[in-house]
């Protein structure tokens, strides 16, 4: 007997009966005489739960008939799974089922398997849920490169192995070792570097590197020492790399387009006096110029000034504190806030207070704003031409000469 999964929490609701109109009254009768007929509903009472019907115009004039189940669906709990699994159930019950083992790193049984899920994952969902799918982590990828290479570089004991790279030219064998041999070459146009790697068998694997950056012989050098010595036979593969067409097929051919090692990029810092000279000197050491009025100058000024961990700040009335940088730092950040990626070339005003608003300070701000504008190629080039007289405009009220 079929039965609904209701949340016993909710108050069963009883749907009043509607009045149709006498046109939707013919068609609902119609239609429930023929679902009577066909054995598809039977006349039963339910004596908690009532819904009407709704009828819907279709678009060749003919009723649909549907069951308001707004306030049903509600109580009942929404089911998990988006459609049954009968196809599947059956193909593994009768053994017919072919497992499909997907290989990932990603939690796709849980995504998928997700009792509230909606959208694209649905639809995948539904998809996916006809295929018997099996999830297995990935494996390391070194050890599978390590399995790949052995493979690769395993050959029978008869067959022959190439000992030279060309005609008089063996490399020595040490047996029981693998032997690395690197040279680096470098000219006006390409450089590179050359390697060579013998197993304890024989077999040798060379490879030629191009260097996608200007590097000097040194440097080169340098290159090759990070992998191993330098060779001779290496050498041939080295100065091969300048033109890659001439390499042989059994010669690996790769780019490095950096540096292994990055040079350091070393800050320069500078200490020369500037503005903020005397206000640090008062605020931590108490240093005070020799002359009276100077000194008295500073002291007023130095209120509005403090020190946090190292860093001058200014206190303004209008504004959040700022903070104080030199000469060097003023340029860039009028730059920066002028012509940078987020600048537009404001004008001189919008300039300085545009810098206040980001929290900078120095004294002269506004005069370097218009010595910063008046030299930008930008503005001069683009800005608005004025078109405005430079001197009042006056009445002429002298006689007009020659006038009778």
């Amino acid at each position: 007997m079929h039965s609904l999964d209701v949340n016993p929490e909710r108050k069963p609701v009883k749907q009043k009966r509607r009045n149709f109109a006498p046109e939707r009254q013919k068609a609902v009768d119609e239609e429930i005489e023929k679902l009577l007929k066909a054995g598809i509903i039977c006349e039963v009472k339910y004596l908690e739960w009532l819904a009407n019907v709704v009828m819907v115009k279709k678009a060749n004039g003919k009723w649909r008939m549907c069951i308001d189940y707004t306030y049903l669906n509600n109580a009942c709990p929404k089911d998990p799974y988006p459609l049954p699994n009968i196809d599947q159930l059956i193909d593994a019950t009768s053994g017919h089922g072919r497992e499909i083992w997907v290989v990932t790193n990603q939690p796709l049984r849980k995504i998928i398997h997700k009792p509230y899920i909606s959208g694209r994952l649905v639809n995948w969902a539904v998809e996916l849920s006809q295929f018997n799918l099996s999830f297995i982590p990935r494996t390391a990828i070194k050890a599978q490169a390590l399995v790949d290479f052995i493979i690769e570089c395993n050959f029978p004991e008869e067959e022959p192995v190439p000992m030279s790279i060309g005609p008089g030219r063996n490399i020595d064998q040490d047996i029981g070792a693998w032997a690395l041999k690197v040279y680096g070459s470098s000219t006006n146009e390409r450089s590179g570097v050359g390697l060579i790697l013998k197993s304890p068998e024989g077999f040798i694997i060379q490879t030629a590197i191009s260097f996608g950056f200007s590097a000097t012989d040194n440097q080169a050098e340098y290159e090759a020492l990070i992998s191993g010595e330098e060779n001779s036979e290496a050498d041939v593969l080295s100065k091969l790399v300048q033109n890659s067409s001439d390499l042989d097929c059994s010669v690996y051919f790769e780019e490095l387009q950096k540096p292994s090692i990055e040079s350091e990029e070393v800050m320069e810092i500078d200490n020369s006096p500037n503005w903020m000279t005397p206000f640090i000197n008062y605020l931590e050491k108490g240093e005070l110029p020799e002359d009276k009025g100077k000194a008295q100058r500073l002291k007023a000024k130095a209120s509005k000034f403090f020190i946090e961990e190292g860093i001058l700040y200014c206190r303004t009335f209008s504004s959040p504190i700022l903070k104080c940088i030199g000469p060097g730092e003023a340029q860039y950040c009028l730059m920066e806030v002028h012509e940078g990626i987020c600048g537009d070339h404001v004008s001189v005003k919008a300039l300085a207070h545009k810098i206040i608003r980001q929290g900078y300070y120095w004294p002269t701000i506004h005069q370097d704003a218009i010595e910063f504008v008046k030299k930008c190629k930008e503005c001069q080039l683009f800005s608005n031409v004025t078109r405005m007289s430079p001197v009042i405009p006056s009445s002429v009220l002298s006689p007009i000469s020659f006038v009778v």
